[in-house]
């Protein structure tokens, strides 16, 4: 069945036309292109620590990452300012 065909559903007594979605494929990186890649680890106090490790527990996207990931995030993060009006 390609993209454009119609599949129908009975739910509540009716049919309903759906669309099959999409899939999205994309290329993975080989492992040998991060072989040399060093992370680079910033100083931060024990607060900011637990400020941006509550963060990423609180986000759906970073919150089933193992500990170890984790401490590693928040090793790397780092503090960076901007002027007001500045788009992020």
């Amino acid at each position: 069945m390609d993209s454009k065909e119609k599949v129908t559903s009975k739910r509540y007594g009716r049919h309903i036309p759906l669309t099959k979605k999409q899939g999205v494929s994309g290329e993975s990186a080989g492992c040998q292109d991060f072989d040399d890649f060093q992370v680079q680890k910033h100083e931060k106090d024990f607060r900011s620590k637990q400020l941006i490790k509550e963060a990423i527990m609180e986000n759906d996207f970073l919150k089933n990452l193992d500990s170890s990931q984790v401490r590693e995030i928040v090793d790397c993060m780092y503090c960076q300012y901007f002027t007001k009006g500045t788009l992020v």
